[in-house]
């Protein structure tokens, strides 16, 4: 009786254990073609790479606008610019002294060339027409952005 019982357990466990092969197979296949995706994936990413080393000998070209003049900033890439970056180079190829003063929030632009902030004036900078809502160290700007620095007395808030 034991014998048998355990004959019928070890059949069981063979007719399972066989089933699962051949579901095994199936998912083989299924395997394959999912290799074949992830193939193609990294066939793209390797693509997606070797543009991305192009890229990295290009430069970046961003726009600096100061009182309505507009500057074109060129730039080798890097992984990130703020806006005072671009306005740190902007300075240092024209011989412009930048005045700043560093808060707990970041940095605050006092002045750019001869223009110096006061109780009724101060600089405001925008991205793609946009007013900042960070200071200009921490704004993040991407390549083709238009930074523009604006001397003013009109309080936006």
């Amino acid at each position: 009786m034991m014998k048998s019982f355990l004959f019928i357990i070890i059949g069981f466990a063979l007719v399972v254990s066989l089933s699962a092969c051949g579901t095994k197979v199936a998912d083989d296949s299924n395997t394959v073609e999912q290799k074949d995706v992830e193939s193609a994936d990294i066939e793209v990413n390797d693509s997606v790479d070797k543009v991305n080393k192009v890229n990295k000998n290009e430069s970046a070209v961003f726009f600096l606008s100061i009182d309505e003049e507009t500057f074109e900033i060129e730039t080798p890439l890097q992984e990130e610019f703020s806006a005072y970056d671009i306005l740190s180079l902007y300075a240092a190829k024209q011989g412009v002294e930048l005045k700043t003063k560093g808060y707990s929030f970041g940095m605050f632009i006092e002045g750019i060339g001869e223009k110096i902030g006061d109780a009724d004036n101060f600089w405001l900078f925008y991205v793609n027409d946009k007013l900042a809502n960070s200071s200009a160290d921490t704004t993040i700007v991407q390549p083709g952005d238009v930074i523009k620095f604006e001397f003013t007395s009109n309080n936006p808030f």
